[in-house]
């Protein structure tokens, strides 16, 4: 099959744990397709979509897959967008959202505009799927580098209040410390700019939910190498 190679290339003891998921802007439908198919094939929980593909991917995973759709992956749009963004992604089948909120006011200490935003977000998202998860890309690791532990306990406690369930952590072994100690009962999940498979097993925490990694990065050329 078109997966073979990426599913194949996936230790079948980490795939319960995995999220499966593109970075390139010149994905395709074609590509995301594929990705979803690996995850189906392979066991992984999550596959996480571009907006534009949601419809396609959710038609793909059959419910055999949770579609998470990456809501404005530069952060960079107000606030409605997102929620506009958000609710498309529902009603096209998205399971689950995972949002980049506005990062410059968290790297200058003031956690009050990402509460607003994901409020904002989780009010519009819950109206069209009561059940739909939502989780907050957190780059802890800037945030433990400009601010420390309280920085990241604000962030932690803003996404708490902003009624969204999990922080996907976008961060260090040293920061992702810090988000345990301050969860407070949200799920956690890691994504990794890049990453090896024996890195995966040592990220997998007993309180990750799991470890996001990247189509890209299986060690080949182009995406269509992999599929």
């Amino acid at each position: 099959m078109a997966s073979d190679r990426c599913v194949n290339s996936i230790p079948a003891d980490l795939a319960p744990r995995l999220q499966l998921s593109h970075y390139r802007h010149e994905t395709s439908a074609a590509d995301t397709i594929a990705l979803v198919q690996a995850a189906v094939e392979s066991g992984c929980p999550g596959v996480s979509v571009f907006p534009p593909f949601v419809a396609d991917a959710s038609r793909a995973a059959a419910r055999k897959t949770s579609v998470v759709a990456k809501i404005c992956q530069s952060g960079m749009a107000k606030a409605t967008i997102k929620a506009i963004e958000a609710t498309s992604c529902i009603k096209d089948g998205a399971t689950e959202l995972q949002v980049e909120p506005l990062l410059a006011p968290q790297l200058s200490g003031d956690f009050t505009p990402l509460k607003a935003e994901l409020l904002e977000l989780a009010r519009a998202a819950r109206a069209t799927g009561r059940d739909v998860l939502l989780h907050a890309n957190l780059r802890t690791m800037l945030l433990n580098k400009g601010g420390g532990e309280g920085w990241i306990e604000a962030a932690c406690r803003a996404v708490r209040e902003g009624a969204f369930d999990g922080i996907t952590d976008i961060g260090d072994d040293a920061s992702h410390a810090l988000v345990r100690t301050h969860a407070g009962g949200l799920i956690l999940r890691r994504s990794m700019p890049a990453i090896d498979f024996p890195g995966v097993r040592r990220l997998l925490h007993p309180t990750t939910d799991r470890v996001e990694i990247f189509a890209e990065l299986f060690d080949i050329e182009s995406i269509g190498d992999i599929f």
